[in-house]
């Protein structure tokens, strides 16, 4: 009873908890990195912990799935008079439940994944390519944009207007936010969050976390390129770019508004954190990353001494 009770708890503290409290943390603009690994460790965790409740509630004793692990003659029979009608209901019930979660949660990524196909195929009749810059096509519309989907040619999507409005300072730090998103596979990010939430609208840290990560992997791809080309250039890119909702399935290199936009110029352009941000946003970071092995660890262990 002690690991169901414990397992409950970490769904409702993670899924439901979570995701509010990070929501309000002012360090996370400051160092997002280590805010999207503690997203990502409460995320994972509440996910861990559900699967492992439905785990336990299946293969633990008296469940219907505890004899497949090693002992269905000598466990079921010993522990028939515990309730083993319950378990069995309450193991169907679960696994439903996990069904149609899983099944929410393909859908959502095959619908993703046809809209960004569809996408680079109408891109594909309507850019051209530039021999110097390998990993961009150049669309021909005066509306200075740029943005990049996951590709294994060309990814990064630039406009003519952007080419001709930006320095080249300003160019290639826009290059290197794109590629920053690439490199840190941003796409793939935020596209298993939307599945995973999209199957528990209810969950409150995975709908914080479908508004929260965007904006924090944008300042992830500005400090990337910050780093090379300075905050200026950065600053004076996003300026320069219009403001206007990417395509679905990309990260654009501007917001989609103007809020969003003098929030992350004045994170580039205001105060620095303070010193010690960073090595205890890190620490904490690093603390919610061993939050999900920490409960698959405990629910194995869990189903195992129920035998």
């Amino acid at each position: 009873m002690i690991a169901y009770g414990a397992l409950m708890l970490s769904v409702v503290l993670l899924g439901q908890g979570a995701g509010p409290l990070l929501d309000r943390q002012r360090w996370a603009h400051h160092h997002p990195a280590a805010a999207i690994t503690l997203w990502l460790g409460a995320l994972s965790g509440a996910v861990a912990a559900t699967v492992g409740l439905v785990a336990l509630v299946v293969f633990g004793s008296p469940g219907p799935g505890h004899g497949i692990v090693e002992w269905f003659d000598r466990c079921v029979k010993a522990h028939a008079h515990t309730g083993a009608a319950l378990a069995v209901m309450l193991s169907l019930a679960s696994l439903a439940g996990m069904a149609g979660m899983t099944r929410t949660i393909t859908v959502r990524l095959r619908e993703t994944l046809a809209v960004r196909r569809r996408h680079r195929e109408i891109l594909g009749l309507l850019v051209s390519t530039r021999q110097d810059l390998d990993d961009v096509c150049v669309l021909d519309h005066p509306i200075p944009v740029a943005y990049c989907m996951p590709a294994r040619d060309r990814p990064i999507v630039l406009s003519s207007g952007a080419l001709d409005r930006l320095d080249p300072a300003q160019l290639a730090a826009v290059l290197d936010h794109e590629r920053a998103h690439l490199k840190g596979r941003h796409h793939l990010i935020l596209a298993i969050v939307d599945a995973v939430g999209s199957a528990v609208p209810l969950a409150a840290t995975f709908r914080h976390a479908r508004a929260a990560l965007p904006r924090l992997l944008e300042h992830v791809a500005d400090d990337a390129a910050a780093a090379r080309h300075g905050r200026a250039a950065v600053a004076g890119a996003l300026r320069n770019l219009v403001i206007m909702p990417c395509p679905p399935g990309s990260l654009a290199a501007t917001p989609s508004g103007a809020e969003a936009l003098e929030q992350r110029l004045a994170r580039l352009e205001g105060m620095r954190p303070a010193p010690h941000g960073r090595r205890l946003a890190w620490t904490g970071a690093a603390i919610s990353a061993a939050i999900p092995f920490a409960i698959v660890a405990g629910w194995i262990t869990a189903i195992t001494f129920t035998c």
